[in-house]
């Protein structure tokens, strides 16, 4: 018998079913791999099992939740979305939380009052995707100047924002907005414009980086890992270590693993349960795990594809694409870090990391998301297929 949760679920089911396993994968990699957080901060070995659990468990009500509400909700608030995004990342710079300021990443804003600190570029990602959707569904871009001001400019000014504290999240931005521009039909040549105009930003914000460290301090560090990378020296450095662990625990996992709780790089990797995690999956799960992961990301790109095809407006169609892109953007990411094809960077598995942040707004992508899907197979019921306009 199935369960009432299950019967009321609305949306593409293919993809339901990949969250969840995700998510309750996510479980049971964040308790194998915190063993060294558990002896720093003197915690019980079930602390992070049981915060994992919590944010799993909130993860899932939030998809079941916005998967709820009708899209067209989502295209009214875009304009404000972008605004709420700006400002956040702007109150991210001025008053960063403490963690930030340990770690020299402005990356987290303490929410006053509550006291939660979150990742704002978690907030900004779902917030000008949707900006950028509505800007495309209006379908008025005919010159390179409103593609600039409607466009380009929003994408300058939340990649700034981002890149002064996290630099490869302002790339991965920038470039699935480049993809989101190109899917929604932007003439190449204004493309190609914008991709010239994004590089000169990376490229000048890194050359103000090296002058000033002090002014883009994330920009030193994004050059000398990937100088690290190009030429595989000083074997001392941190990210080198963490590289080189991370290559020792997958090809420690052989074909089939070490089994779910047998990691023994665990107590050796640094950030083995945000950064590496995927490493401690091919340790413990072996190849096979490994490819099983590396498909169910891209089995929902492929059922966002499909989604994508049942759309009768570009709004919609966009926002699909645009979430489903930065989230396995950001997997293949992770992966080529911890198997050494990519530099340290310092992105999280979507839905697998260790992280509340990171796990409620990925929740959130994928509640809008399943909302669209929910939304065109209604309305090829209700008009057989027949164009409509969306609730």
């Amino acid at each position: 018998m199935k369960l009432a949760f299950w019967n009321s679920v609305k949306g593409d089911k293919v993809i339901w079913r990949i969250v969840l396993i995700l998510s309750f994968m996510s479980i049971l990699l964040v308790y194998s791999s915190t063993p060294t957080l558990v002896v720093r901060y003197n915690y019980s070995i079930f602390y992070f099992l049981l915060e994992q659990s919590v944010y799993v468990g909130l993860g899932l009500f939030l998809v079941y939740l916005f998967h709820n509400i009708p899209v067209g909700l989502y295209r009214r608030l875009a304009i404000v979305a972008l605004v709420f995004c700006i400002l956040l990342l702007l109150l991210t710079l001025i008053f960063p939380a403490p963690i930030s300021i340990e770690k020299n990443a402005y990356r987290w804003y303490k929410i006053p009052l509550i006291g939660i600190s979150i990742q704002t570029s978690d907030v900004a990602k779902i917030g000008l995707i949707i900006y950028l959707a509505k800007v495309l569904e209006n379908n008025n871009l005919d010159t390179f100047m409103q593609v600039a001001l409607k466009a380009l400019l929003p994408i300058v000014i939340v990649c700034s924002l981002i890149m002064y504290g996290n630099f490869s999240t302002g790339l991965l931005i920038g470039i699935t907005s480049l993809c989101i521009m190109f899917i929604g039909g932007i003439k190449k040549r204004f493309i190609a414009y914008m991709l010239g105009i994004l590089v000169g930003l990376a490229t000048l914000v890194v050359i103000i980086g090296l002058e000033f460290p002090s002014a883009i301090p994330r920009a030193t560090t994004a050059v000398n890992r990937v100088t690290r990378f190009i030429n595989d020296d000083d074997v001392s450095s941190e990210d080198n270590f963490q590289a080189e662990q991370a290559k020792i625990a997958v090809a420690s996992g052989g074909i089939i693993g070490l089994g779910p709780g047998n990691s023994t790089q665990r107590y050796i990797l640094p950030e083995a349960h945000s950064d590496f995690v995927y490493a401690i999956v091919a340790e413990e799960y072996g190849f096979i795990g490994a490819l099983v992961f590396l498909l169910l990301y891209l089995w929902l790109l492929f059922r966002a594809v499909l989604i994508a095809k049942k759309c009768t407006r570009i709004f919609p169609m966009i926002v699909v694409l645009g979430f489903m892109l930065i989230i396995v953007f950001q997997a293949m990411i992770n992966m080529g870090v911890s198997v050494g094809v990519f530099p340290v960077t310092g992105q999280t598995l979507p839905l697998v990391s260790k992280g509340g942040t990171s796990m409620v707004f990925m929740s959130v992508a994928f509640g809008i998301i399943l909302a669209i899907s929910r939304t065109a197979d209604e309305k090829m019921i209700k008009d057989k297929g027949q164009p409509a306009t969306e609730n």
